[in-house]
């Protein structure tokens, strides 16, 4: 059994246009750490960490914006993650250095943040 011939004008396939740019993961982790922080905030000063690790990894996804000559985007995602990240440090650092000092001067005491209020 034979196949017949290709037809005689082949037609070249066009190149596979360029690939869209991605969103950059580090900039999603970023902004995604740096709206954690907000609640987190209540949990005991853990606000700090996930500030902290919003500030390195918007600092680091905008590094590798630049450099990726555009194939890389999401660089507003990096930068509002690294702007939470700071403010919500600076909050939370704020926030312990204000009950330092309520400790400090005996304006309260580890018994007042034990027991409900109005129990003895």
């Amino acid at each position: 059994m034979s196949y017949p011939p290709p037809p005689g004008d082949y037609q070249q396939q066009q190149p596979m246009p360029p690939m869209p740019p991605r969103n950059d993961t580090k900039a999603i982790v970023s902004l995604v750490l740096g709206i954690v922080a907000v609640p987190a905030l209540c949990l005991c000063g853990s606000s700090l960490l996930f500030g902290i690790a919003a500030i390195i990894t918007g600092q680091l996804s905008k590094k590798s914006i630049d450099s990726s000559g555009g194939a890389l985007t999401g660089r507003g995602m990096a930068v509002a993650g690294f702007v939470l990240g700071i403010v919500m440090t600076v909050i939370t650092v704020l926030v312990v250095a204000f009950y330092i000092v309520l400790f400090a001067t005996g304006q309260i005491d580890l018994d007042d943040l034990q027991s409900p209020p109005g129990t003895v």
